[in-house]
């Protein structure tokens, strides 16, 4: 896992979702996305909250076809 800004310190990730009536938005950056060519879905990391290091992080499961 490799971001921007934080490297592979996934912990200081600063990408985030958050809930917009049914749907999630994430905002944020990504270096890469490892066979996101190929994939039906991709795990993506962010915050998810607003607890210090891994404790605001989560994953959100993406169609590999969603718009973004």
């Amino acid at each position: 896992m490799s971001v921007p800004g934080a490297g592979s310190a996934a912990a200081d990730a600063s990408t985030r979702v958050r809930a917009d009536g049914d749907e999630l938005l994430i905002s944020g950056m990504k270096r890469g996305c490892t066979g996101a060519g190929h994939a039906e879905q991709s795990r993506v990391y962010a915050r998810i909250g607003d607890g210090p290091g891994g404790r605001g992080l989560g994953a959100v499961l993406v169609d590999g076809g969603a718009h973004g």
